[in-house]
């Protein structure tokens, strides 16, 4: 059986200040996100959450950060997705 791995987004991107975040959830369950650096230090993690099957959005707000390329991870326990950010002046 093939499973598919959650969907993850993030509008607009690249982007200033912050970034709303969609991802796609097959089944229920907890969901952690983690945000890393070029250098692959972790800047951001976004609390462990339940969430039940569909879409759910987030916000990262990096305002703290310094701009250039960012690693968001998605775990959802079972499955683990990322996605290159880039924030701009």
């Amino acid at each position: 059986m093939v499973r598919s791995l959650p969907q993850l987004t993030a509008a607009p991107n690249p982007f200033r200040a912050r970034t709303t975040v969609a991802c796609q959830v097959e089944r229920p369950g907890r969901v952690l996100a983690s945000v890393y650096d070029a250098g692959g230090r972790l800047v951001g993690v976004l609390p462990g959450m339940s969430q039940g099957t569909g879409t759910h959005t987030f916000v990262w707000d990096a305002a703290g950060c310094e701009p250039g390329i960012y690693l968001l991870k998605l775990n959802t326990g079972s499955e683990t997705r990322s996605l290159r950010l880039v924030k701009t002046n």
